[in-house]
């Protein structure tokens, strides 16, 4: 008897340790609809401005973090070569998926040196 109360308690414990997270999830494209890869997802609390988590997106664009579910608002700070820094602020309530949009950042080089190396032939 006191075996299987031992085993319903740590099942219990385990079960409400899991749900005090929520899951964050969503995808990041371009302007023009395609998916960015690899891009950096940041979820910072706003009262706090701290870091809660972070993570990257997949080949489809699609992330997926874990935060506290005491937390009501965030920021969600995503950044990817190639493209323009986004940071976007969301109030919690039952929708989690979101879809954020990048645009993209064109960079000038100032200037390229190309040196070519002579190598004598037999």
């Amino acid at each position: 008897m006191l075996k299987s109360l031992k085993y319903i308690i740590y099942f219990f414990c385990g079960y409400i340790a899991y749900g005090q997270q929520i899951e964050i999830s969503g995808t990041v494209k371009s302007n023009d609809g395609g998916f960015v890869p690899h891009a950096n997802v940041v979820i910072n609390n706003t009262s706090s401005s701290e870091n809660i988590n972070y993570g990257y997106t997949d080949e489809k664009g699609s992330f997926s973090i874990e935060i506290p579910s005491e937390i009501q608002t965030i920021t969600i700070n995503v950044s990817a070569i190639g493209y323009q820094e986004k940071t976007v602020f969301i109030q919690l309530n039952n929708n989690y998926n979101i879809e954020i949009y990048l645009e993209e950042r064109v960079t000038q080089l100032q200037e390229v040196i190309v040196e070519v190396k002579k190598t004598k032939m037999f």
